[in-house]
Formats: structure tokens, sequence, C-alpha cells
């Protein structure tokens, strides 16, 4: 969506003309001059105008009236006065109203000239790039229309309080607890045998972490925790797009069919293999990632209670730990992929490893390990180790609680700087022989 932008300047004095050509002769954009009203008009009839910068005392028809006119016709074209100061009382009801996106006086300063420009030009990109972000999720996945509406609501609110400060940052604080709560986060369904629990808390402003469990009963699930690069509600949307991909993904497996040929956990169905779903979902989103020059860390694991065994494919994520309830030792479970977004082509080669009864499996994010105190010292893994062999046995939502708190006290912080998320997997028993019966949550 990065096109050359379009900026159309009307005013009838021969000379401001003059010095708008030379002031931006050098600059990327596309320009267009109109001496008056009508002459604009005409113009915008057959040439696609972005930006529109007009004069305020024309002969015929004035500045104000040709922004009423453009903001009928024209809607999306971002409106500018530029004027003596004198005219500005008769312009402040317009701007007021939103008909004028901002006011310029005259005699201007070139190089202020230009940056008000760049940043009505920003600012129109920004908004056209949000429309087609939201477009795009919306279409990803049926199930998340309706949030997208509200979040788009939200989104729409913003801009419309975007003149008074404090009402635009409660309404993004809003906004934020909208897609962390609909979006990023998620129910995570009973598994027999199994102690689940996931914490997930965002930091003061919203980062793209996500998670995701999928249950095919018989303690058998696949479980995604992810994060997307950088921090805001881009990185929030980006991470809703690949979770609702992911989902996409896995919906076409059926496990109720008495043949499971088309289920996940069918040894004689290959492609259906975690190796295959991972391949699925970087093909669904490695093309939308490289145009956003963005990319997410990412942990696949299939839990298999019936082989007692946890396959997984790791995508540059934080490494998991795992605790052996046996031996009391913790290990530490890494992949080779490269993050989702990094490399067009790579061929997913999944790890398996054995469980046992008493074994504990955490997943995390980096706002976890990488939490900082006031001198800059990291978290760290190494005391991430330490409270899991000290608390392995804890109720798990206990355990997670445990570690937020601990991670709140190294920084001093209530509120972290990064997104915290933490999801444990304890083993309490393994499921005899039975058959795989579809509950995909």
């Amino acid at each position: 969506y990065y096109i050359k932008k379009n900026i159309l300047f009307v005013d009838d004095e021969e000379s401001v003309i003059s010095s708008l050509r030379r002031f931006f002769r050098k600059e990327s954009y596309q320009i267009f001059f109109a001496s008056n009203g009508q002459e604009a008009l005409e113009l915008m009839a057959h040439q696609p105008i972005h930006i529109l910068v007009t004069d305020l005392r024309m002969p015929g028809m004035g500045g104000l009236e040709l922004i009423e006119r453009v903001k009928e016709n024209y809607p999306d074209i971002l409106r500018l006065i530029c004027s003596a100061s004198r005219d500005i009382e008769p312009t402040v009801e317009s701007i007021n109203s939103g008909e004028i996106f901002r006011f310029i006086t005259k005699p201007f300063d070139p190089e202020l000239f230009k940056q008000a420009i760049l940043r009505s030009a920003e600012y129109y990109l920004l908004k056209n790039e949000r429309e087609v972000l939201v477009e795009e999720l919306s279409s990803a996945n049926n199930a998340l229309v309706q949030n997208n509406i509200k979040l788009d609501e939200a989104f729409r609110e913003i801009y419309v309080a975007k003149r008074d400060q404090d009402l635009m940052q409660q309404a993004a604080k809003e906004t934020e607890r909208l897609i962390a709560e609909h979006l990023l986060q998620a129910d995570l369904p009973e598994i027999p045998g199994i102690s689940l629990a996931a914490l997930s808390v965002p930091a003061s402003n919203i980062a793209g972490d996500f998670y995701e469990c999928i249950n095919y009963g018989n303690a058998q699930f696949d479980l995604f925790v992810a994060d997307v690069m950088g921090k805001g509600s881009l990185s929030a949307l980006i991470g809703a797009g690949i979770k609702a991909m992911i989902l996409k993904t896995l919906s076409q497996y059926d496990c109720r069919d008495a043949t499971r040929t088309n289920c996940p956990y069918h040894d004689a169905t290959e492609g259906n293999g975690i190796n295959h779903v991972m391949a699925t979902i970087h093909a669904a989103v490695i093309e939308k990632l490289i145009t956003l020059e963005t990319f997410a860390t990412l942990c696949y694991a299939r839990f298999d209670g019936q082989k007692r065994q946890m396959s997984f494919i790791d995508c540059g994520h934080p490494k998991t730990l795992h605790y052996h309830g046996q031996t009391g030792t913790v290990t530490f479970l890494e992949g080779d992929a490269p993050p989702l977004g990094a490399v067009e082509q790579f061929d997913y080669q999944r790890r398996t490893v054995p469980l046992a009864e008493g074994d504990v499996l955490l997943f995390y994010s980096d706002g976890v390990t990488e939490a900082e105190n006031a001198t800059g010292l990291e978290f760290g893994p190494e005391r991430l180790v330490a409270l899991l062999t000290q608390r392995h046995a804890d109720p798990v939502n206990d355990l997670l609680a445990t570690i937020h708190q601990m991670v709140q006290v190294h920084t001093g912080q209530e509120s972290l700087a990064d997104d915290f998320t933490c999801i444990v997997v304890r083993v309490e028993a393994v499921s005899g022989d039975t058959l795989c019966a579809a509950q995909v949550s």
C-alpha cells in the first residue's frame, strides 16, 4: 500500500504557486496546482488526490466552500488550509468539526511547511494501512468477524477523539483490552491426566504475544505459543491474524471418522503430521509477514498421551523448560527453525521428547526472562529454572502466579515493560490406549 501521494495546492497568487513549485521540486510527491476552487474540483474529477492544501481567500469559490465540497464528494482526501493568521478565526468551527486536518499560517517557513506536509502524508498512510489490515483480518476467519467489528469501532473512536489526547488514550486502552481478551488469549480445555494453565498479562503497551490450545481428546492436543516482533496494536493485529490462520489450518482435521484418516494423531497419516501443519502455516503467512517487514517467534507442541511423548517445532522462541519428574532435573528444549517471516522457505523437522508422570513443561515469552531491574539485569532463564525446580508440585495456577510475582519483584514494577505470557503443562497421569475422539476447542 506504499504508493506515491498526490498533493493538490490551490492558491490564486502566482507567486505562491511558484514558491511551492520550488519547495517541492525534489520531493517524492506527485504535485498538482490549481488557481481557484472550481479548477481544483475539475482536476479532482479525473485525477485521484490524497491531500488537498488550499488558500482561504480566493475569488469565486473560497477555501471553506471548496473544503465543504471536497468533504462531501471526496471524504477520503486529507484537507488542509494555508492562509494568513488573520483568517484563523473563520476556520475554527471547520477545524473542530473535522472538516480540516490542519491550518498552516502564511507567510510560511519552507522547511516547517515541508514537515507539515510530511506529517499529513504519514497520517494518511497510517489511516489507510489500518483499514487494509482490519479488512484482511476480518476475511481470515469468520469466527473473528464480530470481534473485528468491535475492534474497528474502537479504532474509529480513537480517530474521532484524536483532538483530545486524554480521550484518545482512554480509547486506546479499551482497544488493547479487546485485542488481548478476544483475539490473543484463549480458553484452555480440560485435558484428562493433564494439568494445564496459562497466565498472560499485557504490558503497559500491548504487544504481540498469543497462544492457543486445540484439544483432540484422550490427552492428545496441540499447543501454540508465539510472540510478534514489536509492540502496539499493529503487532497485536498481526498476532491475531497468524492465530486465525493456525486455527483455519487445523480446522481441516477431523478425528470423528472411525478410520481416523484425517486425524493428526493417526500414524499412517504423515500428511497431517506436525511438520506438514507447520509448513502449511508458514506458506499461509510468509508473504504477508515479509510485506509487513516483521516476524514472529513461535513454539508449536503436539502432546500425545497414548504414545507418552511431545513433539515440537521451535521457531526462534525462548527455549521451553522440561522438568523431569523422575530425576528432578530441568532441560531446555530448543529447535533449529527460524522465526516466521525470517526466510521464505524452510524444511520444518520436529523434535520428540518422552513424557512421564510428574513431568512439567513451561512455555513462556521473552517478556519473562528479559524483564530487567533498575540496573538493567535481566530476570534470566536461570531464575526460571530455579523456580520450576522448587515449585513444580504446586497447583499450576499457583505456579504461574508465583513466577509472575517473582518477575515483578525482580523488576520492582507492578506493570512490566513487555507482555508476560506463561503456560504450564504438567503430566498427572498418562491415558491408556483408546481411540481418538475429536474435541477441538
